[in-house]
């Protein structure tokens, strides 16, 4: 699946990046011991890190969805982190943690949207922005005259898109 390998490469990259926000050490000195084969951050690793904030509690709370869901749990993880974002809607991580459950899900409308909101609250994160890279551009519909959800549109871009990828 090239959308795993996508997430695979963005949380290695992301994992590796330094980060000056002390508020959040424990967050992202848990997210540097991430298994890049596994998509999953150790449980035991979450576990002993000691939050320095009640922000870095909920981003450590991220990190435990991401797991929950790697392991095949999708609605307790969307659940979770629904709530975590309504406490931290001004976070980057949150929406980037929304953005990969819904690539990992197949739907890229929706990673691209969340994504592009992590993108716009954390401009500088250079590993968000090749991902977002990887998306590429839309295309314009095949016949314009039509709505781009109309089935015969929808249709004949997928034949595009084999045609010419």
């Amino acid at each position: 699946m090239q959308d795993r390998s996508w997430i695979s490469d963005f949380l290695r990259r992301w994992s590796r990046k330094g980060y000056p926000l002390s508020e959040d050490d424990g967050f992202y000195a848990a997210l540097r011991s991430l298994q890049a084969e596994s998509l999953k951050v150790p449980p035991a690793i979450i576990d002993r890190t000691e939050p320095v904030s009640e922000t870095d509690a909920l981003l450590l709370d991220l990190l435990r969805a991401w797991n929950i869901y790697v392991d095949g749990h999708t609605v307790p993880a969307r659940q979770k982190v629904a709530a975590i974002g309504r406490q931290l809607r001004g976070r980057p991580e949150v929406w980037i943690f929304v953005g990969l459950i819904a690539l990992a899900s197949g739907n890229r409308g929706q990673a691209w949207q969340a994504l592009s909101r992590a993108q716009r609250l954390d401009n500088r994160n250079e590993p968000l922005r090749i991902l977002l890279g990887r998306f590429g551009e839309r295309r314009a519909p095949v016949l314009p005259f039509l709505d781009r959800g109309n089935p015969l549109n929808v249709a004949l871009g997928k034949v595009r898109a084999r045609v010419f990828s």
